[in-house]
């Protein structure tokens, strides 16, 4: 936008300065002549960026408006996207002979991406075994109860610590339409796990032992949501933009298994009941151990900044990097170190309203983002206000800065097998790579894209969802994806498309004892519109968290979709409605 400003600024100075001299040339005879000294030439270049950067803020003031507007009511509007992808770590050979667990946020690397490597961070703990799954098979001797049979292998040293009470975490990898499928057979048609020790010995662990913790919450926030936001939006935006967190299955119960009847190995059958059929052959490697999200985020600390009299916004420049090679997410703390009274002076978010209580809280601080006119990032701004500074506004400080950021946009370049170099900070005991693709980041919205995120937002906290426009309303307003991949957005938008209709009706039910009111809402699909019924489930299961956030705590919600033409129906268990009423 900023380049059109300023080729359109610098094109009107030459034709109608040239129009303007001609029919005024007692005040503008220059000009009409056409020159080729360079400093005139750089001299109308300069004016024109200057007429372009006035002309880019005149019609920012509106949107500026809703900026702070956002951040009080919808801070996730405001926030970025980070590049997310999945990580498998392998255990290095003779490393690791017991169980070890790697916290989330270990640290790794890219391959270079214009000299740079885009760290990226891992979002869930992993529990490393020397175990190892050989080979993954899909046995259907029985057509109406297939088995996926996966051959693990475990040394006899580290069986009693794969075999305890701690799940074992599976990656359904493979094509959406594939995975979304498995994810359906565990949900809705799995009949029974076992562990089976040889031909004919086999250990029954029961179809509850699995669980998709993506969706009870054991797998966290796939990137840091603000603390004020809204929950309900959190579960879509992930889906809309990386579905892949959403492939895991723990598998529960394997301290059932005696270690002293354990072979080396082992196989884990898992048992279906008349599943729809799969879109494509099962590859070998369909189940994954030691897989986990990672996001490219990093913390850092910004160039240290000096404030000075008449300077409002603050230019936030992460320390020891080019300006391309990070983009600020948040701000994590602000800190100031004055001259003439000393002292630290700690500055607050002014959207946690902290500084309205009093003492050092006083002073507070807001971000404000603008295009870059470089290379199309965002670049971050801090505005800092403090009712303990000077009159005379004359603040002799030094702003230090922590922050976390992206690798801007250098990591929409990366692919499948592109990340997991290691890193200093690293962990040793395991070498990564990244067995998904790597999503594009998105940008936070600006401008007149944020009013309408923010416009539509609203609208959907004051009408009913009772209607297949309105839904597909609220639910277009995650599909980011549109502005940085058109097939991600395509295949979401056939999604919304897929929405034939929507009934809601209110209904009571008795819950240990009490009588509790809810909304009872039923969704019919098109499965045209999907790429199987694995896709139209998971489409449902991000739906019934977005809907149960919609209700008040004190009632329920129960979600049932429909799918047409097959008349098939998904059920969901009623929820317990999550909006506050504070």
């Amino acid at each position: 936008m900023f380049s059109r400003y300023y080729q359109s600024e610098l094109a009107y100075l030459r034709d109608m300065g040239r129009e303007f001299g001609l029919r005024h040339p007692g005040l503008a005879e220059a000009l009409t002549e056409r020159g080729t000294d360079p400093d005139v030439e750089r001299l109308l270049e300069g004016f024109a960026f200057l007429a372009a950067r006035i002309r880019e803020r005149t019609e920012a003031a509106v949107p500026e408006l809703a900026e702070p507007l956002a951040e009080l009511i919808a801070p996730h509007t405001l926030r970025g996207i980070p590049a997310a992808t999945i990580l498998e770590l392998e255990p290095r050979a003779g490393a690791l002979r017991a169980r070890h667990e790697i916290k989330a946020g270990a640290i790794y690397g890219s391959r270079a991406v214009q000299g740079t490597a885009c760290p990226f961070q891992t979002r869930a703990d992993v529990a490393l075994t020397p175990a190892r799954i050989e080979v993954t098979r899909l046995d259907e001797m029985r057509a109406d109860a297939p088995e996926i049979v996966a051959r693990i292998r475990i040394p006899e040293a580290a069986r009693d610590a794969v075999l305890g009470p701690a799940p074992l975490r599976l990656f359904l990898h493979g094509t959406h339409a594939l995975a979304t499928t498995l994810l359906l057979w565990i949900a809705r048609h799995l009949d029974q796990i076992s562990i089976r020790l040889a031909p004919g010995d086999e250990i029954h662990l029961g179809a509850s032992a699995a669980r998709l913790p993506a969706l009870d919450g054991t797998i966290g926030d796939l990137w840091p949501w603000p603390e004020t936001a809204p929950i309900g939006p959190r579960l879509a935006a992930e889906y809309f933009t990386f579905p892949e967190k959403f492939f895991f299955v723990d598998v529960h119960g394997l301290e059932r298994v005696p270690s002293a009847r354990a072979r080396e190995t082992l196989e884990l059958v898992f048992r279906f009941r008349k599943p729809p059929a799969l879109p494509e052959r099962l590859p070998t490697d369909a189940l994954r151990l030691h897989c986990v999200p990672a996001i490219n985020l990093f913390t850092t600390s910004a160039e240290p900044i000096r404030r000075a009299p008449l300077r409002e916004e603050l230019h936030l420049r992460a320390s020891g990097l080019a300006p391309h090679q990070a983009e600020v997410h948040t701000v994590d703390r602000v800190i100031g170190r004055r001259m003439r009274r000393g002292g630290e002076i700690h500055y607050g978010a002014l959207s946690l309203f902290d500084h309205g209580r009093g003492g050092a809280h006083d002073a507070f601080f807001t971000l404000r983002r603008r295009r870059s006119p470089l290379d199309g990032g965002l670049d971050a701004y801090l505005l800092l206000g403090d009712d303990g500074a000077p009159d005379d506004g004359l603040v002799d400080e030094t702003v230090s800065v922590e922050m976390t950021c992206t690798s801007r946009l250098l990591a929409s370049e990366l692919r499948a097998g592109d990340v997991g170099a290691p890193l200093p900070a690293s962990p040793t005991l395991a070498t990564a790579r990244n067995v998904s693709r790597v999503s594009k980041p998105i940008p936070a919205a600006l401008g007149t894209e944020l009013q309408w995120r923010l416009l539509g937002y609203l609208a959907s906290t004051h009408r009913s969802l009772a209607s297949p426009d309105a839904l597909r309303s609220l639910l277009s307003s995650f599909n980011v994806p549109e502005l940085v991949d058109v097939h991600i957005e395509r295949a979401n938008s056939l999604r919304l498309e897929g929405i034939r209709e929507v009934r809601a009706h209110a209904a009571t039910r008795a819950h240990r004892g009490a009588v509790v009111r809810g909304v009872e809402t039923r969704v019919e699909l098109e499965e045209s519109r999907f790429s199987g019924p694995g896709d139209a489930f998971l489409f449902g299961c991000a739906l019934d968290r977005l809907l149960s956030a919609e209700v008040p705590i004190n009632a329920f919600c129960a979600l049932s979709v429909g799918l047409h033409p097959s008349m098939k129906e998904l059920t969901w268990t009623p929820r317990t409605g999550t909006q506050s009423i504070l």
